[in-house]
């Protein structure tokens, strides 16, 4: 099936990803290939929200610093909409 796929550049990026990282951790190289995907078709990432660059930690709880919008711990392990890595 590989075979008979057309090699675009985002199957090449991905194929280096997956040759470079052979004896590594398999879930991080889906990570990395996840990241070069979004990353040439100029996708969003997704995530929960303690993992956006947005995420801020307060002495007092939590707080997006895109909307200043007051997290919760419930929050912090949500899905992030306006996600962006870190």
């Amino acid at each position: 099936m590989l075979q008979q796929a057309r090699q675009s550049e985002l199957f090449k990026q991905a194929a280096v990803i997956f040759k470079e990282n052979e004896f590594v951790n398999h879930e991080m190289i889906f990570v990395k290939a996840l990241m070069a995907l979004q990353k040439a078709n100029r996708s969003q990432s997704f995530g929960l929200c303690k993992t956006c660059q947005h995420f801020m930690t307060l002495p007092t709880g939590f707080q997006c610093n895109l909307t200043k919008e007051l997290l919760s711990d419930s929050d912090s392990e949500k899905i992030c909409q306006e996600h962006n890595i870190l």
